[in-house]
């Protein structure tokens, strides 16, 4: 994971958050009274010191645990809540029990253990809904060409295929670029990943994640050859789409302005499967798999789907 593809913004919040939740949680008015008993500290204690040096590297701490946790949240199918999830696993997994191991040893009071236990847990918690929440929107992620494909490999080489990416991606040709990632969001669920303006507030490329696969887009310019379905008036290509649900996808999709033109039905190969046209001219295929067909049977279901008399 490279350092410079992390979104910045969204660790400085992080441990801001983190930081001011340190301070009421070890305020009065929550656990601060109960943790200076436990610690054997007093007011008078808590003002010696350097305050500037103790503030100062509490928050550089605080940045580099959000920073760290959000290499971990770099995948761009994480959302709010795989952020809170995977926070409270690092931060009550790791972090709290490893204090309450070390507070163990030093003879520690189970109070000492769950005070500071949970600071850390609901600290983690935060800064995984906070990364999780901007990952969620795409806003880190580097649009494709060569700063994708320089990406290096565990071993130091270039990825023939940059990560995040398959063998074959999908680039749709759309008239009103920005209509359509709104579109997709809606219908499908996708996340913006990234988006290059053009000339013209037009949109020169941008790049959206359905479910583990990324669809690339790009505003219609016939002038260099770049014609959508609507100008083409019509298009031969239809995008497969499998989804968990496809009757709930069916009807979210034609809620969100396609048009549906083949309900949700099962299908002789062992899908359940349904078709819809988006506003801008493209054809999707939808479809959840509901039953392993073996060959046999397939060439067998297909005679008897080929004789029926076709439907009026």
């Amino acid at each position: 994971m490279n350092p410079d593809s992390l979104n910045w913004l969204a660790v400085l919040g992080a441990a801001v958050a983190t930081f001011v939740l340190g301070g009421l949680w070890y305020s009065p008015a929550l656990f601060g009274r109960a943790w200076m008993a436990e610690c054997g500290l007093t007011e008078a204690d808590l003002r010696k010191g350097n305050m500037g040096k103790i503030f100062g590297f509490s928050f550089v701490f605080s940045l580099l645990m959000a920073a760290n946790l959000a290499m971990f949240l770099a995948d761009p199918k994480t959302d709010a809540a795989w952020g809170a999830t995977a926070g409270f696993l690092a931060g009550f997994g790791w972090v709290a029990l490893g204090l309450a191991v070390i507070s163990l040893f030093e003879r520690k009071s189970w109070k000492y253990m769950f005070i500071n236990g949970g600071y850390m847990t609901a600290s983690f918690v935060i800064m995984g809904l906070i990364l999780g929440v901007w990952q969620g929107k795409g806003s880190a992620m580097p649009p494709p060409g060569p700063a994708a494909a320089m990406e290096k490999s565990p071993a130091g080489k270039v990825r023939p295929v940059p990560e995040g990416y398959h063998s074959v991606t999908p680039y749709l040709v759309v008239r009103d670029a920005a209509q359509a990632i709104d579109f997709y969001q809606k219908a499908f669920g996708a996340k913006e990943l990234s988006r290059v303006p053009g000339p013209g507030g037009a949109i020169a490329h941008a790049e959206i994640q359905i479910g583990d696969s990324r669809v690339m887009l790009t505003e219609e310019n016939p002038a260099e050859g770049a014609r959508s379905p609507q100008t083409l008036k019509g298009t031969p290509v239809n995008i497969f789409l499998y989804l968990p649900d496809v009757d709930a996808t069916y009807q979210q999709a034609v809620s969100a302005g396609a048009k549906g033109t083949t309900p949700p039905s099962n299908m002789f190969w062992g899908d359940r499967y349904g078709e819809v046209a988006d506003p801008f001219g493209h054809q999707w295929s939808l479809a959840t798999h509901i039953e392993d067909v073996s060959a046999a049977e397939l060439v067998k279901r297909l005679g008897a789907f080929s004789s029926q008399p076709p439907k009026k």
